[in-house]
């Protein structure tokens, strides 16, 4: 199947990118993909641009005023980030090209505000573009859906599916079936990683490491879900609009690993993906991994630690260990089908805890006795590449 050939050689590009860059870590990590992003990783700032042409009237103040309190540079537990531009003098190049590509009819609903979601190094998407004074209609800051998947990953869920129902109604509930049906033989066929406790593989918070799936349904319809509905829409809206769900797997502090579609949906893409965020971490680099955060308004460190937090070993950034831009294709979106319409509700399928494994407190060993482990390792990881490189030749991918 040319599709899942190329999710699987995009895992293979990235595993060979973590393999190499592993010996500049201090020691290897054990921990699920997960948990590791849940204890470790900061959510992206989400940017909230307002353009305007004048002063703004004390309404709007108020709106722009409310939003900036809720941001983490503010005081805040929102992971978003508000900016103001005067629309004559825009200085930020960046900032320019978002102005000038958008629409005149768009750009006449002055004060505007433009939500960036962070896709990639370097990388930005446009997840809603409107007026300011919409932003408490939308659903922008928090919404159910969030706030339930919150709970969920606070709960110990490895991931959560997140369904957003399309007009087809027969397609969409034929998605959740099959995710319900699928996702608890894969959690019984997922082991924990052996070493968790040694140096490097430490968790900190009290969550019972478990592996345990959901599915979370979205209604399209609701309008306190209309920001985040606009959001995934983004990502694929041909496909949406003819009547495909969309199925996005969230782990972590509300990261999405990616946003598919209903024709490249199957038990094996399901199995792949989630073995993929159940292996220890091999790419400790949140950049060096794919997908983007989601905007939640949660307090993750006071959740997962309480008043005292931890000190966490940081990790360090990309740009810090000035790692070359990883090649990652992405999963190819594909056609969709036909219409129809489905009822609301927040559908939770839970899956089958697994067992909490305790690991005897050992050091590691000395890095340079694993060198030979390492290159072993990137020899396994090109030859499994190459593989998935003349499997995709011979038939060639089918966008």
């Amino acid at each position: 199947m040319p599709r899942l050939q190329g999710f699987i050689l995009s895992q293979c590009l990235l595993a060979c990118v973590c393999l190499m860059l592993a010996p500049s870590f201090a020691g290897a990590c054990n921990i699920p993909v997960f948990r590791y992003a849940l204890e470790r990783w900061q959510s992206d700032l989400i940017e909230l641009v307002v353009f305007h042409d004048a002063a703004l009237t004390e309404q709007q103040n108020r709106i722009f005023a409310g939003l900036e309190k809720e941001s983490r540079n503010h005081g805040g537990i929102a992971n978003l980030q508000v900016i103001t531009r005067q629309i004559d003098d825009i200085t930020d190049e960046d900032l320019k090209t978002v102005w000038k590509k958008l629409s005149d009819e768009t750009k006449s609903s002055l004060p505007l505000l433009v939500a960036r979601s962070r896709v990639g190094r370097g990388q930005w998407l446009n997840v809603w573009t409107g007026p300011l004074t919409k932003v408490n209609e939308i659903g922008l800051l928090d919404s159910p859906v969030r706030q339930e998947l919150s709970n969920r990953l606070l709960e110990g869920d490895s991931v959560v599916w997140l369904v957003l129902k399309s007009s087809d109604k027969e397609l969409t509930e034929s998605t959740i079936q099959m995710l319900a049906s699928t996702l608890p033989d894969v959690a019984k066929q997922i082991p924990i990683p052996e070493g968790i406790g040694l140096p490097g593989s430490e968790l900190f918070s009290a969550i019972p490491l478990d592996i345990h799936f959901s599915v979370l349904t979205v209604d399209p319809s609701d309008p306190q879900e209309s920001f985040l509905v606009n959001w995934l829409k983004q990502h694929s809206p041909t496909a949406f609009a003819e009547g495909s769900p969309l199925i996005v797997p969230v782990f972590g502090r509300g990261r999405s690993l990616e946003v598919l579609t209903a024709d490249i949906l199957s038990p094996t893409l399901v199995k792949e993906l989630s073995i993929f965020l159940c292996s220890a971490c091999s790419c400790q680099v949140k950049e060096l991994n794919p997908g983007f955060d989601l905007l939640i308004k949660t307090n993750w460190e006071f959740e997962l630690y309480g008043e005292e937090p931890p000190e966490i070993p940081s990790t360090a950034s990309a740009s810090e260990k000035n790692f070359d831009e990883p090649i990652l294709l992405p999963i190819p979106r594909g056609s969709d089908h036909e219409e129809s319409s489905q009822n609301n509700e927040l559908n939770k399928v839970s899956i089958r805890p697994g067992s909490v494994i305790d690991q005897p407190n050992e050091p590691l060993p000395p890095l340079g006795s694993h060198r030979l482990s390492w290159l072993l390792l990137m020899f396994l990881s090109i030859v499994v590449l190459v593989a998935a490189v003349a499997g995709i030749k011979k038939k060639p991918y089918d966008p």
